[in-house]
């Protein structure tokens, strides 16, 4: 009896043991649980701030942007038709391609005056040079001075 007494003691104090222990570890693991929680709390508000500043973002570039609005190209020039467009970025475009054309034309003009003789060398003819066109858009003034 006396020994029956000792082993039910000892089964008892073995069961509130783990009692303990698991009221210990049911602890730590709630405060787990809770510390993932919070972390995952603040990750899912970092994102919906995240979320929030690209909205924000794509609606500024929305508003701020017209080209994308209006899906037009970024050239006043139609490539299929080999036409300007008919708006005044494409009288410009225009007018910037003819006063580079003729820029080209006045150094070709430059360089055949200065380097080149008023008559063909092979044939002995008189040489007419370099013409130069003026684009209409331009002021008229005095053309370029030939060499004889």
């Amino acid at each position: 009896m006396v020994h029956e007494k000792k082993e039910r003691e000892e089964k008892f104090a073995k069961k509130m043991q783990e009692i303990e222990k698991r009221k210990y570890f049911g602890l730590c693991a709630s405060l787990y649980r809770m510390e993932q929680l919070e972390r995952d709390g603040e990750r899912w508000k970092r994102m919906d701030e995240e979320e929030k500043k690209d909205t924000t973002k794509v609606a500024k570039l929305k508003d701020t942007n017209q080209a994308g609005k209006k899906n037009m190209s970024s050239a006043a020039y139609n490539p299929l038709t080999l036409e300007y467009d008919k708006t005044t970025s494409g009288t410009k475009l225009k007018e910037s391609d003819e006063s580079a054309k003729y820029r080209a034309q006045l150094r070709s003009h430059n360089i055949d005056s200065k380097s080149n003789s008023g008559y063909n060398i092979l044939t002995g003819a008189e040489r007419t040079g370099v013409t130069v066109s003026k684009p209409a858009f331009l002021p008229p003034g005095p053309p370029p001075a030939s060499k004889k």
